[in-house]
């Protein structure tokens, strides 16, 4: 995450405020340049990978 540039605070926005569309049992996420696929578990968020969207 910090090595491709993307702060903490862009993950963070990109899982509460960007669009959702899920995979199996992950969602991803985008909201603006950054795309984030994570885990949902009640009162967590488990990051599997964070990239700039194409």
């Amino acid at each position: 995450m910090i090595e491709r540039g993307i702060s903490k605070q862009e993950v963070l926005d990109a899982i509460t405020k960007g669009a959702k569309r899920r995979q199996e049992y992950k969602i991803v996420s985008r909201y603006r340049w950054v795309e984030v696929v994570f885990i949902q578990k009640p009162c967590h968020y488990y990051l599997i990978t964070v990239y700039w969207e194409r």
